[in-house]
């Protein structure tokens, strides 16, 4: 299960509001052990729409659509091995998620911003990074920034903190995700897009 939260902005809204009295704790499921392996085949339509819209784009596309509940999966490229892009930013978070877990870090961990810590693309952040003064913010803000801005300095920030790409692909081994390749992180996978 994954789920979202989010803090009060405005600090003096959230100076009313009553301190919670209980703890919400929900069960890790245990890891995957396999897979998943279709049961039915996949609606025919579907097959030739994705065949369209591949066939249609002028890049290199690939898409893959599972119905867990009717058993079924269907690929258009499926096998082909592609960046994930700012899906990576899930992995990074489940990572960080898992330290924070295991007490290495707390989402109230100080972190600092700075130019030298810039990306190639879409970096929110950047405009808060003034003066040549570094922009002092938290874990927690971080993963907000990442996952509800895709802000990429935020999330290469996240990943360099964990103890970066190694680090994530152990975590999502040990978790038993499947097959999933993470990459070098967003600097190296943006100046490689950029031809840097």
């Amino acid at each position: 299960m994954l789920m979202g939260c989010a803090v009060h902005e405005d600090a003096q809204l959230a100076a009313y509001l009553p301190a919670p009295s209980y703890k919400v704790s929900l069960p890790i499921p245990a890891a995957l052990k396999a897979i998943f392996q279709p049961t039915a085949p996949a609606p025919k339509d579907l097959a030739s729409s994705l065949d369209a819209l591949i066939r249609n784009f002028s890049g290199v596309a690939g898409v893959s659509v599972a119905s867990v509940d009717q058993g079924w999966l269907i690929s258009a490229n499926g096998e082909r091995k592609m960046p994930q892009q700012s899906v990576s930013k899930l992995w990074v978070t489940m990572t960080v998620l898992d330290a924070i877990d295991q007490g290495k870090l707390s989402l109230d961990t100080p972190v600092s911003i700075s130019r030298e810590d810039f990306t190639v693309f879409h970096q929110p952040v950047a405009a808060l990074v003034k003066n040549g003064q570094p922009y002092n913010t938290t874990v927690a803000d971080l993963i907000r920034r990442a996952m509800q801005m895709s802000d990429n300095t935020c999330n290469d920030k996240l990943l360099r903190l964990v103890g970066g790409p190694e680090v994530v692909r152990d975590f999502i081994a040990r978790r038993g995700l499947g097959p999933i390749r993470f990459g070098p992180g967003e600097r190296l996978l943006q100046a490689g897009t950029a031809g840097l």
